[in-house]
Parts: structure tokens; C-alpha cells; sequence
């Protein structure tokens, strides 16, 4: 798998610290509250803390998530952008 700054991948993959943007997110029924919490595609994000859970700053928030539902939410990596 290509690990490069542009390549998609799940969020579950990201190292603490790591900065990007959501590309999409496909978790079923928890869709709806992960984007309430900023979990929507263009916005910037932050891994706070890689693991499970996963700590993730964004939205001005700073969520934990288990990484099964991180696993479903995609993401590319951008360590030049601010983070969120």
C-alpha cells in the first residue's frame, strides 16, 4: 500500500500526530453522529493520539474514537495544512 502524503487510507492508520483532511466516512448507523461531531469530508483533522481508542482533534474538538469505527473513515494525509 502506498504511503505517501496523497495516498488515501483509513484514519485507523494515521500516527500520532499526523494532519489531513476526511475524505469519507462509511460507518452505517453512526454515520449521523460522527459528522455532528465534524466527521464530514473536507475538514481538517488532527491525530492527538494514535491507538484504541484514537484521539483526534477536530472541529475545535478533541474526540476519542475505537479504532473499528476509524477504520471506516478515510482520509488523506496533509502534514502542511494547519490542524483542526
Amino acid at each position: 500500500m502506498d504511503r505517501s502524503a496523497s495516498a488515501e487510507r483509513a484514519l485507523a492508520e494515521c500516527d500520532t500526530g499526523a494532519k489531513g483532511r476526511i475524505c469519507s466516512v462509511l460507518c452505517g448507523h453512526t454515520d449521523n453522529r460522527l459528522k455532528a461531531l465534524g466527521f464530514c469530508p473536507g475538514h481538517r483533522f488532527h491525530v492527538a493520539r494514535s491507538g484504541n481508542p484514537m484521539v483526534v482533534d477536530i472541529c475545535h474538538t478533541r474526540v476519542a474514537i475505537e479504532k473499528s469505527i476509524a477504520d471506516n473513515i478515510r482520509v488523506i494525509e496533509c502534514p502542511e495544512i494547519d490542524h483542526a
